[in-house]
């Protein structure tokens, strides 16, 4: 509780640099490639963003951040779904999509996968949207393989 208390009582601009000043420091201790820490690695930039985006003006470091964020929240929703938590799966991606751009081109791909865990978890509505979300924007970059690679492959550890 007063670990709490003490980190409410900093200001915003404050918790935002010391989530990122720490992201910085424990990427660099994970450098080593230890996907094991993407989930621990991915939340710290996730939080400097989301008080970066809060504060304004958004900038790059804030964006750098997001992207940062992004990438390991993936490797770690990919982690989650290898080991067979699909819910943890599903939550890792879709942290990770509230952080890309509109226009990022890693979208369609981790639609597509949050889509299969969706459909794993028997959401089909959700991952409906998601999947077809995820074709139009792979139609849309003209990426074939793409496209083909988020409709048709079966979900991890099927026989389809």
């Amino acid at each position: 509780m007063v670990r709490d208390a003490a980190y409410e009582a900093l200001p915003k601009d404050l918790r935002a640099d010391y989530h990122a000043r720490f992201a910085d420091w424990i990427d660099g201790a994970s450098r080593s490639g230890r996907n094991d820490l993407a989930e621990i690695v991915g939340w710290h930039p996730e939080q400097a963003h989301r008080y970066f985006v809060e504060l304004g003006p958004f900038d790059e470091r804030g964006q750098a951040l997001g992207r940062r964020a992004a990438d390991q929240l993936s490797v770690a929703g990919s982690m989650a779904s290898e080991r067979g938590d699909v819910s943890a799966g599903g939550s890792l991606r879709f942290r990770a999509l509230q952080l890309m751009t509109t226009g990022d081109e890693r979208r369609p791909l981790i639609l597509g996968e949050l889509g299969e865990a969706l459909v794993r978890s028997g959401r089909f509505d959700e991952a409906d949207e998601d999947l077809t979300q995820a074709i139009a924007l792979s139609e849309l970059a003209g990426d074939e393989m793409l496209r083909m690679i988020t409709f048709m492959s079966p979900p991890r550890g099927s026989t389809r």
